[in-house]
């Protein structure tokens, strides 16, 4: 089991391409996306909710804001990140699998 968790963190660190415990929010990545106000609301507060270590809070966040908005690469990415410092690291997986896939230069450029 420790074998397996080890090779999904290393998975995921390789796939995000900086460990989410180094990374700093980019409050600009809403204004990058094309999304509606109320989307990009929910996305600043998932934000803010993350920047003061609420990840329970910044995790319902962007899985909200990713529901309403599925093609926000980087909710995607941050939802990836919150799942990452939560051990959930198939869904970190998954999330930032998303992110790349829906913007591939969005790898390691857009910070948490």
């Amino acid at each position: 089991m420790v074998s397996a968790n080890l090779h999904t963190r290393s998975k995921l660190v390789a796939l995000a391409g900086l460990s989410a415990a180094t990374l700093v929010l980019c409050a600009i990545a809403s204004s990058q996306a094309q999304v509606e106000p109320d989307v990009s609301a929910r996305f600043h507060e998932a934000s803010q909710a993350m920047r003061s270590g609420d990840l329970q809070s910044a995790g319902n966040g962007f899985a909200a804001v990713v529901k309403a908005a599925p093609s926000f690469a980087e909710a995607h990415f941050n939802l990836g990140l919150v799942r990452e410092e939560q051990g959930r690291f198939e869904e970190a997986i998954a999330s930032l699998q998303k992110a790349v896939g829906l913007k591939p230069k969005l790898h390691g450029q857009i910070f948490f």
